[in-house]
């Protein structure tokens, strides 16, 4: 089964790089091509999150041939195949609490103990990040669904120092907030927490609070 996001711009022979990467290492579950941001050389995806997932290794830099090895990693939402079987074998599926952000880690966590993906560096794919949806009020969505979901898949997959770091480092690589995103990461946080620990009724935030 092929994952790839709608603003995903992929090379010929792609699907057919990755399914022979899937025949070779059996053991795989996902095969996962390089990305590149959109038009450019510079790295978005290299085969693997940082550390307590700071974020992705290399993501920003210009690609040198750093990442050009075949390398056991994990898959990501953007683009991978996946064996299918592998969700029935461990009766999963993506957690519909996410909605939208993080919930390809989520799975990834799950399936990461005891099995393996490729990164497969001669797949090539471009990730066209600016066609994604801008304005204000997406802004606002954005920051609440991300602060939400890092906050249930930190405490979900990660020891509480290491969620701790990654939590502060994510907010320090966030824009700085304006007024209405920044009580719509609030509200993200007091929604996670309460979804964590069973006791929230399931509030959204309501748009009339922000005009």
């Amino acid at each position: 089964m092929l994952i790839c996001d709608a603003d995903l711009t992929v090379t010929d022979g792609l699907v057919k790089v990755l399914l022979n990467t899937m025949k070779k290492y059996r053991g795989a579950y996902a095969a996962v091509p390089k990305m590149y941001f959109g038009g450019t050389d510079l790295i978005w995806w290299s085969g693997a999150y940082e550390k307590h997932q700071h974020g992705i290794k290399g993501v920003g830099l210009s690609d040198t041939g750093l990442y050009n090895k075949v390398t056991c990693g994990s898959f990501v939402g953007t683009c991978s195949l996946i064996d299918i079987g592998i969700f029935k074998e461990y009766s999963m599926w993506f957690d519909d609490e996410f909605f939208i952000y993080h919930e390809d880690i989520d799975v990834m966590e799950f399936l990461d103990n005891g099995v393996y993906g490729i990164y497969q560096p001669n797949a090539l794919a471009y990730h066209n990040v600016e066609l994604k949806v801008t304005g204000e009020y997406f802004d606002i969505f954005r920051a609440y669904m991300t602060f939400r979901n890092r906050l249930i898949m930190g405490i979900r997959h990660i020891d509480p120092v290491g969620f701790f770091i990654s939590f502060i480092h994510y907010l320090k690589l966030s824009e700085l907030p304006s007024k209405l995103k920044l009580r719509a990461i609030l509200y993200g946080i007091k929604l996670g927490l309460f979804k964590l620990f069973g006791f929230y009724k399931g509030k959204i935030i309501d748009s009339k609070e922000y005009k």
